[in-house]
């Protein structure tokens, strides 16, 4: 996850009119979906506020392989 990523997941909050919906965001099947529930806008906030800025880099060489991974304690993508 990163910022901007987040900020934008928070502007889904207003889209909420009760604490009873669910918004599920999903697409082909390429990814996994994932579900929102308005209580959830709680940890995305808490989670945007710990999460660095991005930073530039530049990588000269050559690379063999990049690899990206989800930390297990993601309290965003867990399964509901």
């Amino acid at each position: 996850m990163d910022k901007p990523l987040l900020k934008d997941l928070l502007t889904f909050k207003k889209s909420f009119l009760s604490d009873q919906e669910i918004f599920t965001i999903s697409n082909e099947g390429s990814i996994e979906g994932f579900t929102l529930v308005k209580s959830d806008f709680k940890k995305i906030q808490i989670t945007e506020t710990e999460t660095p800025s991005p930073e530039a880099v530049i990588v000269s060489g050559r690379i063999e392989e990049l690899k990206f991974s989800i930390p297990p304690t993601n309290p965003i993508l867990q399964k509901k």
